[in-house]
């Protein structure tokens, strides 16, 4: 495994948004669903 240096926020970045987006997706999925249910 490479070692990560917290010197390299682009390494932070590449992580944190795609997991952000993957979240919103989610969360969107879930609200639909719900509406789906309740309707």
């Amino acid at each position: 495994m490479r070692h990560i240096r917290s010197s390299e926020p682009g390494t932070m970045l590449d992580r944190v948004v795609p997991f952000t987006l993957g979240v919103m997706v989610f969360l969107e999925c879930l609200i639909l669903l719900a509406s789906l249910i309740w309707l």
